[in-house]
């Protein structure tokens, strides 16, 4: 199989203004490909058949059509509903698999639901069938072995994006929360030490800004996994994750994928911490050095704006401070308690949990998805996907505490000035390159 690299930029913008979502950049991808092909501007669907009707596949044919000139055999077909429908829901493909005479097709839909029997327009063939992303900047190359899930392999490489995009605003609130506590102590004396160290791993505060932290963790988790099982479990209690190893031939490289990105997505709780305690810092050297300064009544006190503006942005959150939020495992808890009671059975699967996400909710955050529902699954490894969904659900997390504390920041803009600081967020300009495969005849 011919694997054809086509390298598209894309700009997201990353701020409090304009907030990103994992949906809107996992459209992107799609969107960014060269515009599919017009093969026939009507059809009838008919002939459905299938050996198992409730999973497929289906097969069906396609009359009627206006042309049929430019498609080939292979090709990814798909088309505007009418009364009748080329598929439901969101098939893993749909390929033409005959071409008649008198303008017929036949095609084959993998995944997704069946088709319906009835009028369709606008048949429309695919010249790229996209298998992933590449991510030269976060060092995310494009998968050429292996199992390729198009699907949940780009949703894999969208939430290191997603975490690359949080870590953009993240870093300037570390850095602005930090140099107005080292102001504060210029006038008032010592406050806080921060300690920078995180205890796990050997990192510290500046890896988790580091381009090369999903590389550096993957190492370690490895060297852990097939050297030192009973540290790695420890390492994962720390941090709130599930081990929930997988079978087969493969399971090694699938667990450590899984434990790498839930790892990833976890050590920002140790940021929020120690925020939290830069915070109260803050608080302290305010207080000192209004007493200091005198203000008098013609003068607003900086402790004033400072407990003001915490009680108004950052009240609904205070909780996180001290756990870093909701941790992987917590997550799983509530996901397993909402399904269970929603079957009102004592235990579930992975593919139950996957099945009865609509209308989960977590206390504070809501629905804790950016991305469209229903779930999309991968090749038949719902465990696998559930830890992907894990990750991804505390990515949100991550994200949503992120929002507000860059609301705040931005809010304490006059306690800043005065100690000529400033915050500002950057406009990314990311470039990376779609992997698709080319659809010709016998690819």
């Amino acid at each position: 199989m011919t694997i054809t690299v086509v390298s598209i930029p894309a700009t997201l913008t990353v701020d409090v203004n304009n907030a990103f979502t994992m949906q809107g950049i996992f459209n992107s991808i799609y969107s960014s490909l060269p515009p599919p092909t017009v093969v026939s501007s009507t059809g009838i669907v008919g002939g459905i058949t299938s050996i198992n009707p409730t999973e497929g596949p289906w097969s069906a044919s396609i009359s009627g059509m206006s042309s049929t000139a430019g498609l080939s055999i292979g090709d990814r077909i798909t088309a505007t509903s009418g009364t009748g429908t080329l598929y439901g829901a969101t098939p893993v493909s749909c390929t033409v698999d005959k071409i008649g005479s008198n303008n017929t097709i036949e095609y084959t839909v993998v995944g997704g639901t069946t088709p319906t029997s009835g009028t369709i327009t606008n048949i429309t063939k695919y010249q790229y069938t996209v298998t992933g992303i590449s991510l030269a900047m976060i060092g995310l190359p494009c998968k050429t072995e292996g199992v390729i899930d198009s699907y949940m392999d780009i949703k894999d490489a969208v939430a290191r994006l997603y975490n690359y995009c949080m870590k953009s605003y993240l870093e300037p609130i570390w850095k602005v929360l930090n140099e107005l506590l080292k102001a504060l102590e210029a006038v008032v004396g010592s406050l806080f030490s921060v300690d920078l160290t995180i205890p796990v791993l050997n990192l510290t505060i500046s890896d988790l800004f580091s381009d090369n932290l999903y590389n550096k963790l993957t190492i370690s988790i490895t060297n852990l996994y097939n050297n030192a099982r009973e540290d790695l479990l420890s390492l994962l209690r720390f941090l709130g994750i599930p081990f929930q190893p997988f079978s087969g031939v493969d399971s090694p490289q699938t667990d450590i994928a899984s434990i790498v990105k839930n790892a990833m997505v976890s050590l920002w709780g140790q940021l929020i911490k120690k925020l939290a305690d830069i915070l109260q810092a803050i608080k302290t050297g305010l207080t000192a050095y209004d007493i200091l300064t005198n203000p008098g009544s013609f003068y607003r006190p900086l402790t004033t704006i400072w407990v003001d503006v915490t009680d108004a942005i950052l009240g609904k959150i205070s909780l996180f401070f001290l756990t870093g939020g909701p941790s992987v495992q917590e997550i799983l808890n509530a996901l397993e308690d909402f399904v269970k009671s929603a079957l009102k059975k004592t235990t579930v699967t992975a593919q139950e949990i996957l099945d009865y996400l609509t209308g989960f909710t977590l206390p504070v955050f809501g629905k804790p998805f950016d991305w469209d529902l229903p779930f999309q699954g991968g090749v038949r490894s719902p465990l696998k996907d559930l830890n992907q969904l894990l990750g991804d659900i505390k990515n949100y997390c991550t994200n949503y505490i992120a929002l507000i504390l860059a609301a705040f920041v931005k809010a304490i803009s006059s306690i800043l000035s005065v100690f000529s600081l400033s915050v500002s967020f950057p406009v990314l300009s990311i470039n990376y390159t779609a992997c698709a495969v080319v659809n010709n005849p016998g690819t």
